[in-house]
């Protein structure tokens, strides 16, 4: 009675004192109603931007000591659905603290783990089993991130398989299953503190991506996991030590942006999404997984329809910039000026100059596009200048640069952000040493 009139504090006292059975389907039944308590303030916090409270934390505690305390004493031939339910609960607790250890033990464990559990009890609905493998394969990629352990594409596979068996011709089953794992794993990614930590677990999460790729025509879930692993993928390329393992992260999202492009304009409407949204994500995943003139084909396509798509032109601009590799003089020159031209001889692509020009007069909408133009504009110069087959044409090129950069420091002092501030003053000491100049980046203009 106490449950169902949610008098949870009372349900609790009486477990404890034996009026209940303290490790069995009543405490199990209360630590779930604690666990959703739990998670329902966790989702209006994270909506919210608010802090947990102390309350939000002793009703985890409390449903974590109910169920850990039931599934300890737990007989695998007594366990029924709603002990099932409340060690899949225990897991999920597990996972979202990382405390990977107990979330294996918990999922592993011989005769009443999860597995076990999802296998032997009877009458279990598929959601409750797909539900205990869900948590298998969160486990198996949060233990990997964390190096406890090895992920391959073979385990990750058998446990899809085992998921699509369990989900029949029911396919919403296995996509609401995969979906949620999607969700699960995204938002550990966005917890982790740093990038390095997010690069492990991504790297993990890279290999699930794979297989998920291959069993789901969903387009939520694929532009889901494919958006967490664009965007972790392109934070690590910022980051020189782990550059070099972004790329296969790159192929994974272009490999999940593919499959979602192949649906008509009708299906991506019907599930929220914009074509164009998802024709750039494939181009942004084609470029840094490498292959820079599919990506261009993509931009060139977009921007002959619809050439004002700033964001678009931008993202053009930049491929151009990486395919170049600092040594295509052509393509350094079509980073600036533009690419593919129409029969009126106007580029589809606008290239940095003209996308300088078309915010030069807007700087308060386009502040950021702005000074990234000015400092790829600078930087297209140098690389153009250290190309130059005579010292002469190359300390002049070489100027010009320097010269750009100073002219944009009178201008605007403050560079744009941060960020913009930064990549100014790494590119001026590069110039400077290539002139054999001090290298002291901006403090040359305190003079």
């Amino acid at each position: 009675m106490d449950l169902i009139h949610n008098r949870y504090d009372d349900a609790e006292k009486h477990i404890a004192l034996g009026k209940g059975n303290s490790t069995g389907s009543g405490a199990s039944m209360l630590g779930q109603i604690l666990w959703s308590d739990y998670q329902r303030a966790a989702i209006e916090h994270r909506k919210n931007k608010t802090d947990e409270k102390e309350s939000d934390q002793n009703l985890k505690k409390r449903a974590e000591s109910l169920l850990r305390t039931t599934w300890d004493a737990l007989a695998a031939d007594k366990a029924d659905k709603n002990m099932v339910t409340g060690v899949n609960a225990l897991a999920g607790i597990y996972l979202m603290s990382d405390r990977v250890d107990d979330a294996l033990l918990v999922v592993d464990t011989p005769l009443k783990g999860a597995i076990a559990l999802a296998n032997s009890v009877k009458d279990l609905e598929p959601t409750v089993q797909l539900e205990a493998y869900r948590l298998k394969l969160q486990t198996m990629v949060q233990a990997a991130g964390s190096g406890k352990q090895q992920l391959s594409t073979e385990s990750v596979s058998q446990v899809v398989q085992k998921m699509k068996e369990l989900s029949g011709e029911n396919d919403s089953l296995l996509t609401n299953a995969l979906n949620n794992l999607a969700i699960k794993l995204q938002s550990k990614l966005e917890a982790s503190n740093s990038i390095e930590d997010q690069a492990k677990l991504g790297t993990a999460f890279g290999v699930l991506i794979q297989q998920l790729v291959s069993v789901s025509s969903d387009i939520v879930t694929l532009d889901s996991v494919g958006n967490s692993i664009l965007n972790l993928a392109g934070r690590m390329q910022k980051d020189p030590n782990l550059a070099a393992n972004a790329k296969p992260l790159m192929s994974i999202a272009e490999a999940a942006y593919a499959k979602v492009t192949l649906k008509s304009e009708a299906e991506l409407v019907e599930a929220k999404r914009k074509p164009e949204d998802m024709q750039l994500k494939l181009a942004l995943a084609k470029s840094g997984a490498g292959r820079f003139e599919e990506a261009h084909e993509l931009f060139v396509q977009a921007l002959t329809k619809e050439p004002n798509k700033i964001r678009f032109q931008v993202e053009a601009a930049r491929n151009l910039l990486l395919w170049a590799n600092g040594k295509d003089v052509a393509l350094l020159k079509q980073a600036i000026n533009g690419a593919a031209p129409d029969s009126k001889k106007i580029n589809a692509v606008w290239g940095w100059a003209k996308i300088n020009n078309k915010t030069a007069s807007r700087i308060t909408d386009f502040k950021e596009v702005f000074f990234e133009a000015q400092l790829s504009i600078s930087k297209i110069w140098r690389l153009l200048a250290l190309l130059e087959p005579t010292p002469a044409a190359k300390t002049q090129g070489l100027e010009r640069a320097f010269g750009k950069i100073k002219e944009v420091h009178q201008l605007y002092p403050e560079f744009g952000s941060p960020e913009i501030r930064s990549g100014f003053d790494k590119l001026l000491r590069e110039i400077q040493q290539d002139l054999g100049k001090p290298t002291v980046g901006l403090l040359d203009f305190k003079k």
